[in-house]
């Protein structure tokens, strides 16, 4: 698929995804709205009313520098739709349009670190249709929308490896998080691409990439210093007290942040300390498959990918200690007046991504060997025993899943998934040994199957299968079939195909 139509592509479920948000009020009187409201209600006052620079507001706490404040984003291209169609429309087609180009940009970032047909769409829809976006959208963090804009910083840093020219770009992106309001995105972007631009320095044992990574950073500080400047004099002159100690994220919640299709905003669960909106972020099954995949069958520039995913995931857990790296982070400005350390999940799920469309990459091309370790590592993490064969033939054994594991499976992965296999699914190891290799009597693909439709109470290969969540009403009953073997014998069919078995 071309960029354009790709481009169109993403416009259009960006619209159908922001659809829902004009159909509701804009929250009652303590909503978090509106604090969104106000800081962009403000600038659009003073500039088309008093025709007047938007440095002042007068309306807040006896009146607040404009200009200076963290919140404002009255100097980002984004500020366009506030000043057309006013703050409640305009902050909602804001987040359409930043959502519309951060999934563009994700997929030029997979096209150049994880080329291929499918591996591109895995890399923009892993990070920007993750929960955390609508979560932090649902009750207006509109400081967080700048996120949207990491693909294309991060792009602009892998061709400025190549090519310093491209660092110019770069620079531009990070201003933009920076004018657009964001407080979290900034440091955290640079963190991440400081992290990764070491790391890969030492994989290509070439100073460019942290020469790239420190002139995206530079360029970025210099074309936001009208903005920059006087945020630094009011913070100092007003600090932010972030004095008490980081509550640690319980291991327990780790599935339910990553897989759980449970996170309704307003709710949270047990141990939590904040909402789900500060929580969520759904990744699903088959990505993180693919992420932890990745590790093995990945090259070396997985490695810096990999370590980031690390560290990112070390500071997400919260001050658990001596070794905790927010401990140590936290002392370091600007973090020192940062706070929630379960935010730096963002950057994760952003490292996910990453890993998991490389998986898939490699997967994708053409003669990909997957040979000897690599390929008893792919088998290993589809559940696929390799058994042994006479010569010149090949058998493996599909896995037996406990019936609870399809609970485990999201809807909003497994089911696609299931469907986009269809029917044949079902009979998935009728020719298991590949290319027509006969394995006894009664062939390992005969079995498979006729296990397969006891599972699914089947009586007849052809007839649909009942979905495990039908009973539940919800998205597992919307998207059909989630059933573990359905699912998991299509993949291991895909990967079967690929290794040439």
């Amino acid at each position: 698929m071309g960029a354009a139509r790709t481009a169109i592509l993403f416009l259009a479920i960006s619209v159908f995804l922001a659809l829902p948000a004009f159909y509701g009020g804009e929250g009652g009187e303590l909503d978090i709205w509106q604090q969104g409201l106000f800081a962009a209600a403000a600038p659009r006052r003073i500039v088309l009313e008093y025709r007047q620079a938007p440095f002042w507001n007068p309306w807040g706490s006896g009146g607040v520098p404009c200009l200076g404040h963290p919140y404002s984003s009255f100097l980002s291209p984004g500020y366009v739709f506030i000043l057309v169609f006013g703050p409640v429309a305009g902050l909602k087609l804001r987040a359409a349009a930043a959502l519309w180009a951060g999934l563009a940009g994700g997929w030029l970032l997979g096209r150049r670190f994880s080329p291929g047909r499918f591996a591109p769409f895995l890399c923009a829809g892993v990070y920007l249709f993750s929960s955390w976006y609508p979560l932090y959208i649902s009750r207006w963090h509109a400081e967080f929308i700048p996120f949207c804009y990491l693909p294309w910083l991060f792009l602009c840093y892998l061709k400025g490896v190549d090519d310093l020219r491209w660092t110019a770009w770069g620079g531009i992106f990070l201003a933009l998080m920076l004018l657009d309001g964001g407080t979290y995105p900034p440091p955290l972007a640079a963190l991440l691409l400081g992290i990764y631009a070491v790391l890969d320095a030492g994989v290509r044992r070439s100073w460019r990439p942290v020469a790239a990574a420190a002139m995206v950073i530079l360029l970025g500080l210099a074309i936001s210093g009208v903005k920059l400047l006087p945020m630094a004099r009011f913070i100092m002159d007003n600090p932010r007290y972030t004095y008490w100690r980081e509550p640690v994220l319980p291991l327990r919640a780790l599935p339910r942040i990553f897989l759980g299709r449970d996170q309704l905003s307003p709710t949270s669960f047990a141990g939590a300390w904040l909402g789900w909106w500060e929580y969520g972020a759904y990744v699903g099954v088959v990505p993180m498959t693919l992420a932890a995949l990745g590790v093995f069958i990945g090259r070396r520039r997985i490695i810096p990918a990999a370590a980031c995913a690390i560290v990112f995931f070390g500071v997400m857990l919260g001050d658990f200690g001596g070794p905790a790296p927010w401990r140590w982070l936290h002392r370091l400005p600007p973090f020192s007046s940062l706070h929630d350390t379960v935010r730096f999940r963002v950057p994760l799920v952003f490292c996910l991504a990453l890993l998991s469309s490389a998986a898939l990459s490699r997967v994708e091309e053409e003669g990909a060997p997957l040979r000897g370790g690599m390929r008893a590592a792919f088998l290993g993490l589809l559940g696929v025993v390799q058994e042994p064969a006479g010569p010149g033939r090949s058998r493996i054994r599909l896995p037996e899943l406990r019936d609870d594991l399809s609970n485990l499976l999201p809807a909003a992965h497994g089911g696609v998934v299931a469907d986009g296999f269809g029917h044949d699914v079902a009979r998935a190891g009728q020719g298991v040994v590949g290319r027509g290799r006969g394995v006894g009597q009664e062939g390992a693909g005969q079995r498979c199957g006729r296990r397969a439709r006891r599972r699914l109470g089947q009586d007849q290969v052809g007839q649909r299968p009942q979905s495990p969540l039908a009973g539940d009403g919800g998205a597992g009953a919307a998207l059909g079939p989630i059933g573990g073997i359905e699912v998991f014998e299509g993949v291991e069919r895909l990967g079967r195909l690929k290794l040439g078995l």
